[in-house]
């Protein structure tokens, strides 16, 4: 969505929030953050009548919807058709971004976690500095790990549907971050317990656990 028009406190451009009430959009089928948004139904002919909508009341208000940064995707749909907004064909795709979580028409959740890892892996370069400095208290490594990266890589898993073998991968990509924290490699023959304790890194089945939604 483009825009150069006042936000509210969400970043929400004002005019947004007003196009909403005149497009008459159910808001649990619509995801509005700053200029991510996301709209949901369980019909395509709803669907496309609903963009329209959104679109002509964007324009009314002075902003424009991106088409060409528009995608399109179903879940478990069999109409491998376009979308298309006036002349414009909406570009399809079988995985998208939405606040930072990868979203698959297939619903697995491989693709978001893999991009957490490769997050996490970013920001944990960030604080080389401090997390893998000899001279650094093992415990205040663990305190700069759990308070920066780990929220990084555990982010969205509040929903995650995990299976034990997204759980192992998880855990070995941890645990190469976590020994290279504390300056040993597998050859040395350092438990992983060893590693977590003297961090005091819970194992990230449980925080897994312990974020998911009930």
């Amino acid at each position: 969505m483009e825009n150069q028009k006042a936000v509210g406190p969400d970043e929400v451009p004002i005019e947004a929030w007003k196009a909403l009430g005149l497009a008459k959009l159910p808001q649990p089928w619509l995801l509005m953050y700053a200029d991510d948004i996301a709209l949901v139904d369980g019909d395509k002919g709803r669907l496309t009548i609903r963009v329209h909508a959104w679109r002509e009341v964007l324009e009314n208000g002075g902003l424009k919807l991106n088409v060409a940064k528009t995608e399109y995707m179903t879940c478990n749909s069999t109409d491998l058709t376009s979308l298309r907004i006036a002349d414009d064909t909406v570009e399809r795709t079988d995985n998208f971004r939405y606040l930072g979580s990868v979203l698959n028409a297939s619903g697995d959740i491989d693709r978001d976690i893999k991009a957490r890892i490769s997050t996490a892996w970013a920001k944990w370069r960030e604080v080389t500095g401090v997390i893998c400095d000899p001279k650094m208290p093992v415990i205040l490594k663990g305190h700069v790990y759990k308070t920066i990266i780990r929220p990084v890589l555990t982010y969205g898993s509040e929903v995650w549907p995990v299976l034990e073998l997204q759980r192992q991968f998880l855990n070995v990509k941890e645990m190469n971050m976590l020994r290279w924290m504390c300056g040993v490699t597998r050859k040395d023959h350092v438990r992983n317990t060893y590693i977590r304790g003297s961090l005091y890194v819970r194992d990230i089945a449980d925080k897994l656990k312990e974020n998911r939604l009930h």
